[in-house]
């Protein structure tokens, strides 16, 4: 008899928590950790976007599609890679139902690492709270029986985001130094975020960073 027949059934949320343990599973889990957002779901639940950027309620019903809808054994509420970006002040561009929000990268916030600031109510906005309270109405609907993910950007992304994305680059070429030193101080946005949303009933966290390679070299990176 193999591992897998070995192993009695299980709800989503237990057998993705088991496989990110390695620990056996009564099959392989199926998981997106990014999002499942498409126009057609959204229409599904009357969760379109923007609104569901930015309203708990609508963010937990397209999020819960990704288990209810498609049959993934988790779901991830966290839609764009803004919401820390707009806490710390960014100017956002937050589009129409059949595109993603995004961050006005031509008029950036920080120039230095000097002008680095995560604000003290960082945690109370209400791009994150949102994000936040979407997250506990699902552990609440959703219970044991689905695993959801957060996500929290990293510090490069939001160091494109905050410097935009020219002058950033441009910066961790001329002075990396300085470049480190903003990546140390802006990574207190992704912490802050990531435990906020275990406190809130996330069962793991997917954490982008956007050093890719059409931007950073292999050396950088």
């Amino acid at each position: 008899m193999n591992q897998t027949q070995a192993v009695k059934a299980m709800t989503s949320r237990q057998r993705v928590l088991a496989a990110l343990k390695r620990e056996p599973v009564d099959r392989t889990p199926v998981v997106n950790p990014t999002s499942v957002a498409t126009v057609e779901l959204m229409d599904l639940v009357d969760a379109p976007f923007p609104h569901a950027n930015r309203d708990p309620a609508a963010m937990a019903r397209l999020a819960a599609t990704s288990y209810t809808e498609l049959g993934f054994d988790s779901v991830m509420p966290v839609f764009s890679i803004i919401q820390e970006s707009s806490a710390l002040g960014c100017k956002m561009q937050w589009e129409q139902k059949d595109n993603w929000p995004t961050v006005r990268m031509s008029e950036p916030i920080w120039k230095d690492a000097d002008d680095i600031r995560v604000p003290n109510d960082f945690l109370d906005h209400p791009d994150i709270v949102c994000v936040l309270d979407a997250i506990r109405l699902l552990r609440k609907e959703l219970g044991d029986d689905a695993a959801i993910i957060g996500k929290t950007m990293g510090p490069w992304s939001l160091g494109y985001h905050c410097f935009g994305v020219e002058p950033f680059l441009l910066m961790s070429l001329d002075d990396p130094g300085r470049t480190k030193l903003c990546l140390d101080r802006m990574k207190e946005a992704t912490i802050q975020f990531g435990r906020a949303q275990i406190d809130a009933g996330v069962d793991a966290l997917t954490l982008p960073d956007h050093a890719t390679g059409d931007l950073v070299s292999g050396e950088y990176y």
